[in-house]
């Protein structure tokens, strides 16, 4: 699990250095390379409801932060639940 608390703490020093402003919002890409993932898997998380996102214009879509912070959570408490079992 140590790998795992070291990926984590990389993904938000990477989001702290690409995110200064809370207001920016981040392309599919940004948030595929932030949390280290093929975009493929950005799309999967945001079809099923894991990510919010905001559509403009009916296909471009970005991420607020706020988005971003509530999956790096969600994901922190399925790791606490796995390292707890």
């Amino acid at each position: 699990m140590m790998n795992g608390n070291i990926q984590l703490m990389v993904i938000l020093i990477t989001l702290v250095q690409h995110v200064r402003n809370r207001e920016r919002l981040l392309t599919e890409d940004e948030v595929a390379y932030l949390f280290g993932v093929d975009i493929q898997t950005v799309r999967k998380w945001r079809k099923e409801g894991l990510i919010g996102c905001v559509i403009f214009e009916g296909s471009i879509i970005r991420y607020k932060w706020e988005h971003v912070e509530a999956r790096i959570e969600s994901c922190e408490r399925v790791a606490r639940r796995l390292r707890a079992a």
